[in-house]
């Protein structure tokens, strides 16, 4: 069981496809890396934060809460609105 936790909290999978990994090309270091529950959380909270701080086309759409993989957003997307029309008490 330790050995097996210790495979699984390792950054570092030898052997392992670059595609099977969730954290690729980390931005400080380069490396390709396999993060674990709160770990993953943090560091994509700080790539976001950082893509926010040097005003790029990403952290730019992240910010006003809009799509970000080049979706539509002319028909979807439409969330945070009123639904229908709400008639007047009389």
């Amino acid at each position: 069981m330790d050995r097996l936790r210790e495979y699984v909290e390792s950054k570092e999978y030898e052997g392992m496809p670059v595609w099977a990994l969730n954290h690729r090309k980390e931005i400080v270091t380069g490396l390709d890396l396999n993060l674990v529950s709160n770990d993953l959380e943090v560091q994509v909270n700080d790539d976001i934060n950082l893509m926010k701080k040097m005003r790029s086309y990403k952290g730019i759409r992240h910010e006003q809460g809009k799509k970000v993989r080049g979706q539509r957003t002319r028909s979807n997307g439409r969330k945070g609105l009123a639904i229908g029309v709400i008639r007047k008490k009389d």
